[in-house]
């Protein structure tokens, strides 16, 4: 495999993120081992306000959305005409892919990938090179900066996509921080999945959404203290409690986020449709903290949640995506 992207820069941590470290100060005692008990029964829950939910206070940053222009005015008519013949209606393909909002983490966000490409590149900066016909509008709700105030946050990202009409929303990482995070315990920790699930019961078009990883020894300490991490029981109960409530909603995609964690923590082969990557290869796609894609990962992460994507709509996109993980990574890195 070509290695166009070896010289990258060494990357580190943003001093945002650095500043959690001093979280645990502020958190209640029953912040790192929580309270909750472990079972996947899921009951069903109450309507929940994000007043309710403890959380540890951190200001809040407004969430930067990408301008849409607006359509031209109508010209008026001035003579009767006969209608014009009625296009074709749109194809599957086109229709899925129309508009597309982008919710999510750092992920999504593109977490310090400066590091390698020498500039800030975003999960739809990737988007837009993967299709064959960009959408004809994309707003970027991602936030790097979610895990500060997630329900504030998240509520704000997900009314500004209903507002924008979407035909397809693209949120694989948006659920991480309503498991993980800055909650007082367990309770809180549920209560705050259950309030984001209730808020994407919304007309967002189809839905891709990824399952939650756990926190295990591999995601360095610097990056996410203990006091920001969920116990492995409360992340089984959260991504039980995902799959319950996908399978109920035909527009819902899930796709596995944690399994692909996991494969390129442990350096797996990983196989995305029919390319095939060995494991050399596969710990290049994951930077140093254990927890962030790199360019290249970031690639693949996209493929995996449009292939989901291409599944659920029976192949219709099967022409519209370049597959290729390299060549994906490097259309990116190529770009003005």
């Amino acid at each position: 495999m070509r290695r166009r992207l070896e010289d990258r820069r060494p990357i580190g941590a943003l001093p945002l993120l650095l500043t959690l470290a001093a979280l645990p100060a502020c958190v209640g005692p029953n912040s790192a081992s929580g309270v909750g008990e472990n079972s996947t029964q899921v009951a069903e829950p109450a309507p929940i306000e994000p007043a309710t939910i403890e959380l540890v206070p951190i200001e809040l940053v407004p969430i930067e959305l990408v301008p849409i222009e607006p359509a031209p005015p109508l010209a008026p008519v001035v003579d009767p005409a006969p209608a014009p013949p009625l296009e074709p209606a749109p194809s599957a393909d086109t229709a899925t892919l129309e508009r597309v909002a982008l919710l999510g983490a750092s992920a999504t966000g593109g977490f310090n990938l400066n590091a390698e490409l020498g500039r800030p590149a975003r999960m739809a900066d990737f988007l837009e090179q993967a299709l064959v016909t960009p959408p004809a509008a994309l707003l970027d709700s991602s936030d790097e900066t979610l895990f500060s105030s997630p329900l504030d946050k998240g509520a704000s990202a997900i009314e500004a996509a209903i507002a924008f009409g979407p035909t397809t929303t693209l949120a694989v990482d948006l659920p991480f921080w309503f498991v993980h995070g800055p909650y007082f315990n367990d309770d809180a920790r549920r209560a705050a999945f259950d309030w984001l699930l209730e808020s994407l019961d919304a007309d967002l078009g189809d839905l891709v959404l990824g399952s939650i990883p756990p926190m295990g020894p591999e995601v360095a300490q610097w990056m996410v203290p203990a006091s920001l991490r969920a116990r492995d029981e409360t992340v089984v109960w959260a991504n039980a409690r995902l799959v319950e409530w996908a399978d109920a909603r035909e527009h819902v995609v899930l796709v596995p986020m944690a399994e692909f964690l996991a494969d390129l923590r442990d350096a797996k082969d990983l196989t995305l449709r029919d390319e095939t990557f060995d494991g050399d290869d596969v710990e290049e796609f994951l930077q140093d903290d254990g927890l962030h894609p790199t360019v290249m990962g970031t690639a693949a992460l996209l493929l995996m949640v449009l292939d989901g994507l291409d599944e659920h709509t029976g192949g219709a996109l099967a022409e519209q995506v370049l597959w290729d993980v390299e060549e994906l990574a490097f259309a990116v890195e190529d770009a003005d």
